[in-house]
Order: structure tokens, then sequence, then C-alpha cells
């Protein structure tokens, strides 16, 4: 059905009321805004029946039971506020800025930089959905990023803390402290509270610090490695061509072992028990998605960066973002993972363990 007359997007709207585009129109896809949540939600309701039962249990009430699902509900809501169409210029523009920041001609400080890798990722999401080349972040936005979020736990911290136990880390904040120091006293409050409150917040809190990071234009899949390549406004517009490549994958299949307490558990069962912490153990790596499927991009971008098993069978891969956080004994610590170590039979590509490190 054509858009009635006035309606400022349509073509016959913008003459009456004199509207002048900016160049040529990029028009709204009709799903663009409904197809990430249907595709969570498909993804969530392919999962084993006792995953759906267990899943969102500890969350509020009406809220959704994965955080895929929520993100992506968040985003059909804010989507459905945009016209139809906008100025290809728009997202030119903010392409132009983010590759003349990339490339260093025109430079901006972390916080300009991110907001407008924010807003373009957004854009894109909604009038040009679908697999694109993306930048890496660069430390000193990485930094800066760290720095708000752990500002944030702490701010968290002090009052989950209350007056008595949260008033010296606000203290240590009033008197210039850093934010790194404001976090050692309040871990030095929380022990007197109790290590069991403190280690629920602490894991809470490094939950919602990586899921600030992952908001960060995470919504599909996409090529994070790929450098930005320099863009024009009459080429802004093609979509970049995204190369996939063959990769050997990980066996998953030949290590079973035959006896002690992982008897015939399969490589899959065995690592995704890195899914969830565990309170009572010593300290291990908490994967914060899916560890299988974490492990084989993990094992993939080994290959892409040219990384080989030392003699051992041991594979350290960094990953470029957060994969997890500290569980077990060092949960207090809220300490964030940015790599996988995958175990191998030496001289193989056959796994025995993954978990997220350091």
């Amino acid at each position: 059905m054509d858009d009635p007359p006035f309606n400022s997007n349509g073509t016959l709207g913008r003459l009456v009321t004199f509207q002048v585009p900016k160049g040529p129109m990029v028009r709204r896809p009709p799903d663009a805004c409904t197809a990430p949540y249907e595709r969570a939600k498909a993804d969530f309701e392919n999962q084993p029946w006792y995953v759906r039962w267990t899943s969102g249990t500890d969350r509020p009430v009406g809220a959704e039971p994965t955080d895929a699902m929520g993100r992506a509900k968040q985003f059909r809501e804010e989507c459905q506020k945009w016209p139809d169409e906008i100025p290809q210029s728009m997202i030119d523009d903010k392409r132009q800025q983010l590759t003349d920041h990339v490339t260093g001609k025109s430079p901006l400080p972390p916080e300009e930089s991110l907001r407008v890798r924010r807003d373009l990722d957004f854009l894109e999401d909604v009038y040009n959905p679908g697999p694109r080349w993306q930048s890496t972040l660069s430390p000193q936005e990485q930094a800066w990023l760290d720095e708000r979020n752990l500002r944030w736990g702490n701010t968290m911290g002090i009052a989950f803390l209350g007056p008595i136990y949260g008033g010296p880390g606000a203290l240590t904040r009033l008197l210039g402290g850093s934010e790194q120091a404001v976090a050692g006293v309040n871990q030095l409050s929380g022990s007197l509270v109790g290590i069991g409150r403190t280690r629920t917040f602490e894991r809470l809190a490094a939950e919602r610090r990586a899921a600030a990071i992952e908001a960060l234009g995470k919504s599909r899949e996409m090529n994070r490695g790929a450098p930005l390549q320099p863009l024009d406004p009459a080429g802004a517009a093609r979509a970049g061509t995204v190369i996939r490549r063959k990769y050997a994958p990980l066996d998953w299949d030949a290590v079973v072992p035959k006896k002690g307490p992982y008897k015939g558990e399969k490589r899959e069962d065995h690592v995704r028990r890195h899914n969830q912490d565990v309170p009572g153990k010593d300290e291990h790596g908490v994967f914060y998605k899916d560890g299988v499927a974490t492990t084989n991009q993990a094992w993939e971008r080994a290959q892409d960066l040219g990384i080989k098993p030392d003699a051992s069978g041991t594979l350290r891969v960094p990953m470029g973002e957060i994969v997890g956080r500290a569980g077990g004994a060092a949960s207090a610590t809220g300490e964030l993972f940015r790599s996988v170590e995958i175990k191998l039979v030496p001289g193989t590509n056959q796994i025995i363990t993954s978990y997220p490190v350091k």
C-alpha cells in the first residue's frame, strides 16, 4: 500500500512538505526489527528441554529467558522508533568518521569513537542487516570501557555493601583514588561482610561489565577481526564481502575416558561443564557463551593467527574480546578472561578439554 500524503517516509509526503532528502535514500527491510528476536527465540527453542526449563530462573518476572532474547527485544523496540527510510548519507558519514578515526586521519577520544561505533552498528543493523566488516577495538577504547565498567561495578559494590562497609570505598573515590583502588577497598570490605554475598555480587558485576562491552555491535554474526577498509561516499553503500575460508575442524569424538569420574563422557558435555560456575571448586574459568561454540571459534581463530599447540598439546588463543570470567574460589575477584585454552592429544586435533583463561 502506498504511503499517504504528508508522511515523511514516502516520496509524495516529502514533496508536499518540501522535505528534500540528501542524496539517495536507504529503506529498512520489512523484517529488520523483528528478525533478530525471532532468530534468538528459535535458537532458545531448539535447546534441549532441560536447558529451556532451567533458563531464566534467576531473572526478574517478565524478563526474557536469555540475554540474546533480551538484547534482541530491546533492539526491536528501538528499531521500530526509526522511520522506514533515511538518507544514505547518514550511514556514509558515520562510516567515514569511523574510518578516519581507525586510520589515524582524524582520531577521536575513546568515548566519542565508541559512540560512533555504536551508532553505526545500530544504523547498519536497521537498514543494512547482514554480515559486514568490523574493526576491532583499539587499546585506548578497550581501556576506557574497562575503566567505565569498573566504575559501574564499584558504584554497585558501594551500594551493595551499605553505608558502613561501603563507606571506605566511597571515601577512596572522593579523595581522588583510582577505580582500581576503590575496587581493592570494596573487596577488603566485602570480605568483612561475608565472602558468599561478595561472590554473588562480583559475579553479577562481572557479567554486567561483559554485557556492556558485548552490546557494542554483537547483535548478529560479523567478522570483527577484519580491518575496516577506507570508504568513500560513492562506494559506502556497497556491502563488504566477508571472505570465508575452510578450517580443519576439531575432533570431538576421539577422546572418551574409559575410567575415572568422567568415564564415557563426551567432550562436548565435558567442555560445557565450564558453562556454569561451581562455587566450591578451586579457581576455574567460566564461559559466558556456549563453551563448545566458543571453543570452535577459538580453534578457527588459531588457524587464522597461525598459533600452534605446544609439545604438550596446549593451545592458548587470544580472542580479542571477553569470553568468560573467573569462577570457583576466584569468583569474588570479578576477573574477566579474554583467551581460550584448549587441551589436545599432542600432535593431533583431538580435543580433551577447553576453558577460558586470562
